[in-house]
């Protein structure tokens, strides 16, 4: 009898814990918070927003439609329609949006405004993602030129995470699919949104960084010596990427393989895109770091200058920097690297007077 009653208090409790979580959940639920986007598994660019969803941004919790193409955006036809010029606009988090709603992001704002000075049918595809670095834009870029029918290509901003490559070793890529699916599961309850990554977001930051380990060590150790080189022309990808590893390891040893993976891959997009007759414009995108962030614009200038005449080079902070706009204007509110609506407005009209006065590709 004295068991039976531990037992039923037990389950009281535990009935009682769950009641209150669930009724937490609902709340949540109610004022915004949860419905996050959703990834799946991909064995060449390891995590991309899984197609057909209605969701939320995890900042500012702002509408996101994935489209059935699973990019973000309003549905789009796998074939280009007669008389469309469609651009393919890579990049990460700054790219997807942060924090703004579709209709903010600068590739939806640059195909109105191209649209509207052209008077031609422009299509700006984002396939910007979160977290994206330059070998995961290489692979997206590889698989849909062709595929998409693209005319041309936006390559925006990347972090130096340099070993989501897309021929590293299979243990290490099943061990991120484990963790892309735990991470899915989590993503989906409010409770998780709430209390982890918005109240607790020291500690998630933390935590995180043993999520995706960011010390530019890591690279040698994922690479698959077995695997055919990444290079289009079949080049050797090591001596490759040595070549360019040379150039960072006197300036900085620390993340010299990151930076030479970065380059590498800026190459990659560069000669693909040269090889395919697509014009090719690297976006440089300033934020509060710009000792570190202005090594992309370097890299990127140092590229063009090898692709001359068919990869362009254009560097925003002209215009978010400008004495004219106030820096946090730009920005969300505490965050420094992300736009707000009205900076991405101004770097979409930014881009889309230069593809048009430099007759980049019209």
């Amino acid at each position: 009898m004295k068991n039976k009653k531990i037992l039923f208090s037990l389950v009281a409790i535990i009935g009682g814990l769950l009641l209150t979580l669930l009724v937490i959940e609902i709340i949540l639920r109610i004022l915004g918070f949860g419905n996050l986007v959703i990834y799946q598994y991909d064995k060449d660019v390891y995590w991309k927003p899984r197609p057909n969803q209605h969701c939320f941004t995890k900042e500012g919790h702002q509408p996101v439609q994935i489209n059935r193409l699973g990019l973000r955006g309003q549905e789009v036809s796998l074939d280009k329609p007669q008389g469309t010029f469609r651009i393919l606009s890579l990049g990460d988090s700054r790219t997807f949006g942060w924090g703004v709603a579709d209709n903010q992001t600068y590739s939806y704002i640059l195909q109105e405004e191209l649209s509207k000075r052209t008077g031609k049918n422009i299509e700006v595809l984002n396939a910007g993602v979160n977290g994206y670095s330059y070998p995961q834009m290489y692979v997206v870029l590889r698989d849909m030129v062709d595929k998409f029918d693209i005319d041309a290509v936006i390559v925006g901003s990347s972090n130096w995470w340099s070993y989501f490559i897309p021929d590293a070793m299979l243990e290490y890529k099943r061990a991120w699919q484990k963790k892309i699916f735990l991470k899915n599961i989590v993503r989906r309850f409010a409770i998780y949104h709430t209390l982890v990554e918005l109240k607790l977001r020291q500690y998630y930051v933390r935590w995180r960084k043993r999520f995706i380990p960011v010390s530019p060590e890591d690279v040698p150790s994922v690479l698959d010596e077995t695997a055919p080189s990444v290079s289009p022309n079949g080049s050797n990808r090591e001596k490759s990427l040595d070549g360019i590893l040379n150039i960072y390891q006197e300036k900085s040893p620390a993340f010299a393989t990151s930076y030479a993976v970065g380059e590498y891959y800026l190459k990659e997009m560069a000669k693909l895109a040269t090889e395919k007759k697509v014009p090719c414009v690297f976006l440089y995108i300033p934020h509060e770091k710009s000792n570190d962030n202005s090594l992309h614009l370097v890299m990127k200038r140092r590229v063009e200058q090898e692709f001359k005449g068919n990869v362009f080079v254009l560097d925003s902070s002209k215009i978010l920097n400008s004495p004219q706009i106030s820096y946090g204007s730009v920005f969300l509110e505490g965050d420094r690297v992300h736009m707000n609506a009205y900076g991405h407005e101004k770097l979409a009209e930014f881009l889309a007077g230069q593809i048009i006065n430099r007759k980049i590709v019209f």
